[in-house]
């Protein structure tokens, strides 16, 4: 499945300016929630917020177009490779993994 330009360049918007800070503040949030036994404000959370949202306009507007366009054609084209169970299992492996290790860590500090 080929995507147009314009598609790419939407993904590319989407994955920079929504996936991004979402996924840190989830990593955030979890590392908190592990580390001090409980869930974080917004306050705490809102340097991260702002600090995600300024790194990701920076980068963004450092990069041209084309780049972010052609990164996000090659993020497509290995992502087309992969069966829907390969997805599940790689994503649920990793997100044990960090768990098992925050609270490795958290038995630590």
């Amino acid at each position: 499945m080929e995507l147009s330009y314009e598609e790419l360049k939407r993904k590319a918007i989407l994955s920079t300016f929504v996936k991004v800070p979402v996924t840190f503040l989830v990593g955030v949030t979890i590392a908190h929630t592990v580390l001090n036994n409980q869930l974080p404000s917004l306050v705490d959370l809102s340097p991260y917020l702002g600090g995600v949202y300024i790194g990701t306009t920076c980068a963004w507007f450092f990069r041209s177009e084309e780049n972010h366009v052609a990164r996000e054609r090659r993020r497509q084209t290995k992502k087309s490779k992969k069966s829907n169970v390969r997805i599940v299992l790689e994503n649920s492996v990793a997100i044990l993994i960090i768990f098992i290790l925050l609270l490795l860590l958290s038995r630590y500090v």
